[in-house]
C-alpha cells in the first residue's frame, strides 16, 4: 500500500499522461505535423515521467512509508521499532525524532511503573501505621484525652499509644523516622 503523496504522484501522471495524447493529437490534426516525430517526444515525456516517479519513490516515498509505518505503530499500541537512517534531510531529522520520543517514552513508562510500585508501597506503610496508632484513648480519672494522628505526607514518622500497667497507665508521643521512609 503507498501513501497518500505517492497515490498522488500516480494522479499527475495520468494527467501528464493525456496532455501528451492532446498534445500529439492537436499537433497532428491542427497543426499538421507528422505524427511519428511526436511519437519520440511522447516516448521521451514518458521516460522523464517515469524516472522521476521512481527516484521521487526511492527517495521520498519508501522511506517516509517506513517512519510513517513506525509511527502508526506507536500511535495504536503496536511494537514498533527504531528507525536506523543516516539521512539529514527532512525524513532523517522526522526519524530521529520519532527515536527521541520512543526512548523518553520507554524512560517514562519504567518511572512510572516505578513510582506506581513506591505509591502502593506507601499506602500500604500509611494504612499498618494508622492500625498501630489507637482509636479510643484510656479513661484516666482527672485526664480528658483524645487522639488523633494525621500525617502531612503518605507516611509519618509519629507514633503513640497508652499502656496500662497495674492501676498506672502510661504513654508515649514518638518521632520513630527522620525524612524518608
Amino acid at each position: 500500500m503507498l501513501i497518500r503523496p505517492t497515490k498522488k504522484i500516480y494522479w499527475d501522471l495520468l494527467v501528464v499522461g493525456f496532455l501528451a495524447v492532446a498534445l500529439v493529437l492537436a499537433g497532428k490534426y491542427f497543426l499538421q505535423i507528422d505524427f511519428w516525430a511526436w511519437q519520440w517526444v511522447l516516448l521521451l515525456i514518458s521516460a522523464l515521467v517515469s524516472a522521476s516517479t521512481l527516484i521521487y519513490l526511492v527517495n521520498v516515498g519508501w522511506p517516509f512509508k517506513v517512519v510513517l509505518d513506525q509511527v502508526k505503530a506507536l500511535l495504536t499500541g503496536r511494537k514498533y521499532k527504531k528507525i536506523l537512517t543516516k539521512r539529514t534531510d527532512e525524513i532523517g531529522v522526522f526519524a530521529h525524532f520519532f527515536n527521541e520520543v520512543t526512548t523518553d517514552l520507554e524512560r517514562v513508562t519504567v518511572e512510572l511503573e516505578e513510582s506506581r510500585k513506591v505509591t502502593g508501597e506507601l499506602k500500604t506503610a500509611g494504612h499498618l501505621q494508622k492500625e498501630l496508632i489507637p482509636v479510643l484513648a484510656p479513661t484516666i480519672d482527672g485526664f480528658d484525652i483524645a487522639v488523633k494522628n494525621r500525617s502531612a505526607e503518605e507516611l509519618g514518622g509519629d507514633n503513640l499509644d497508652f499502656i496500662k500497667v497495674g492501676n498506672s497507665s502510661y504513654f508515649y508521643v514518638g518521632d520513630v523516622t527522620g525524612h524518608g521512609v
